[in-house]
């Protein structure tokens, strides 16, 4: 008979793990029916909430069974915080739960169970080095006087860029994984077209005057639609049955359409310069498909609009020209970028006396707001490249501009795979992604809002998961 050897009685070996597990379970049930029998004697009203709170741990169980899903339905989750509303929502603390509670499991399981190595590149290793350096800058944080809570928040919304790491191991350990995270990105931004239209159609409803239709616009989630836009293009170029073409070209014009009238000028420079990209990275014949579509597309949108509310069509036409025109102004006359010269100017006095380290989560800065008409203070400025530079000074800079080249690169090698396989396809979807939030980074709060740093995130991992898999195929799971 073998002797057992004698383990600590916390330690994580199978059969001491197994008694531990079962005696937590047996606890858990016990405790659970007593509560059940308190509730119903005492709080009969509870009730509902305690069958949603059954209902909701049978609904983990099962994701938590199945990692690719588990994945997907908390990015996909995050719709239901899009719409940044002032406060803390109930909604959003939930979220916070959900998305905190997924990356803590994966980074402790992959660490400590699996004992995966998920540091294997550089980019891997910038990546967690930005994000360790961000969350050590709450020590900067007191030291220059910064709020506490506006920390937490800047650092919640930081920390989605550690998605990076469960979606590249979606890409390279799943044969439908890629497939799975742009079916996840393309719904983000379904779920914010639509709710943009609805929120639009209550600004036209609400309208008193014409001049509340010419300037109305909604402006959340630009760059989810600038993304899942920019994909449904590559899906409808290279569809092969007019069936495909026409559901990928439906979704594309919902997408842009919403995207207009968001009003948002550098997320449009943003899809403009995507398909700019693309041209140059098709194959001839898909680039004359690509323009005809366009061409076409263009022109039945506008006669469908004309049709159907020619004077409504004119109205928000007028409003959309005057934004487009004044782009070439716009440096001169437009005083909300003009403002925002303001911020960056304020911003680098900052820079210049602290460039290495930078100020931390949640600090401040003093500007004069031209539009306000006073000194106020900001912790955020209109340009996210500074706003990185400010707040995780040129440590913090470098990694970001890093991981973002490296994964661009990454990216534009899978598109010279064949060109009809799914990982070209998928490459040109993250390379014009990728490059197309340059322009808007310059003139707004990148890498301070959540949807952005998740859409960097989800971009980043895909990029560079596609990559790993065409180096080093794997077999299909």
């Amino acid at each position: 008979m073998f002797l057992k050897e004698k383990l600590p009685p916390f330690s994580i070996a199978p059969h001491s793990l197994w008694f531990w597990g079962k005696t937590g379970l047996l606890s858990a049930l016990a405790g659970g029916l007593a509560l059940l029998l308190l509730i119903t004697a005492f709080a009969s009203y509870l009730l509902p909430y305690l069958a949603l709170a059954i209902v909701g741990g049978i609904g983990i169980r099962v994701l938590y069974r199945h990692p690719l899903l588990n994945l997907c339905f908390t990015i996909a989750a995050f719709s239901v915080v899009t719409d940044f509303e002032e406060g803390i929502q109930i909604r959003e603390a939930l979220y916070g739960f959900l998305y905190i509670g997924f990356l803590s499991y994966w980074f402790i399981s992959r660490i400590f169970f699996f004992r995966d190595n998920i540091l294997k590149t550089g980019v891997d290793y910038a990546v967690a080095g930005f994000l360790i350096w961000v969350t050590a800058s709450f020590g900067l944080t007191s030291l220059f006087g910064g709020e506490f809570s506006a920390a937490i928040v800047e650092w919640t919304s930081v920390i989605f860029i550690a998605f990076y790491f469960p979606v590249k191991e979606a890409c390279v350990r799943y044969k439908n994984g890629a497939r799975a995270i742009l079916i996840t990105i393309v719904l983000l931004g379904l779920f914010a077209a639509v709710r943009n239209f609805v929120s639009y159609r209550a600004l036209l409803e609400s309208a008193t005057a014409v001049w509340n239709i010419v300037a109305g616009r909604v402006v959340t989630n630009e760059i989810l639609l600038v993304i899942s836009g920019l994909a449904s293009i590559v899906l409808l170029i290279h569809s092969k049955t007019w069936k495909t073409q026409v559901f990928y070209l439906c979704i594309a014009n919902l997408l842009l359409v919403s995207l207009i009238l968001t009003q948002s000028r550098a997320y449009w420079i943003d899809y403009a310069l995507g398909i700019f990209v693309l041209l140059f990275v098709l194959e001839i014949h898909r680039r004359i498909r690509l323009l005809g579509t366009l061409i076409i597309n263009s022109v039945f949108l506008l006669i469908t609009a004309l049709i159907v509310s020619p004077e409504l069509v004119s109205l928000i036409l007028t409003g959309l020209s005057e934004r487009l025109l004044s782009l070439g102004s716009a440096t001169t006359q437009d005083i909300s970028l003009i403002n925002r010269f303001y911020e960056s100017r304020a911003v680098i006095q900052k820079i210049i006396s602290n460039p290495i380290l930078g100020y931390g989560l949640g600090v401040s800065y003093t500007v004069f707001d031209i539009i306000e008409k006073y000194t106020m203070s900001k912790t955020f400025a209109h340009n996210g490249f500074l706003m990185i530079w400010f707040k995780y000074g040129f440590i913090g800079l470098i990694l970001v501009f890093y991981t973002w080249m490296i994964s661009i690169r990454n990216a534009f090698r899978a598109v010279n795979s064949n060109p009809d396989h799914y990982l070209c396809i998928y490459g040109i979807i993250s390379f014009i992604g990728l490059l197309s939030m340059f322009p808007s980074t310059n003139t707004s709060v990148q890498f301070f809002l959540s949807d952005t740093n998740l859409a960097f995130a989800l971009l980043i991992g895909w990029a560079n998961g596609i990559y790993a898999r065409m180096k080093n195929p794997l077999s299909d799971t």
